[in-house]
């Protein structure tokens, strides 16, 4: 099991703007995330921008197949989740930029 908080955008003052248009983002985003959310700042979250956290988190249950897999390449793991259903911290956290509660600076690291 793993688990992180992730920061959430103040609903107040978040922006919305297409994910072509951020300038500065080597990432690829799945096709189905078109327009993201982005951290503004005003006196309702003191110009964070952000208020509040969100745990997001994985459960991978170590199966015997699972554990046989352990030490192989990462690529093997990940059709072995996918054919499991199981979400891991990058699927929790596009579902939250997807959501747009959260902005891209904060799913950088799941990517």
């Amino acid at each position: 099991m793993a688990q992180r908080l992730v920061r959430i955008l103040c609903p107040h003052c978040k922006k919305e703007v297409e994910a072509s248009n951020l300038s500065g983002t080597d990432v690829s985003l799945p096709p189905d995330i078109t327009i993201v959310a982005q951290p503004v700042g005003c006196p309702q979250c003191f110009y964070t921008g952000y208020r509040g956290r969100r745990a997001i988190y994985e459960v991978v249950p170590v199966t015997s197949e699972i554990a046989q897999l352990i030490n192989e390449p990462e690529g093997t793991m990940d059709t072995l989740f996918k054919k499991y259903q199981i979400m891991l911290l990058k699927d929790a956290a596009l579902n939250l930029l997807r959501k747009k509660e959260t902005g891209l600076d904060e799913v950088f690291t799941y990517l």
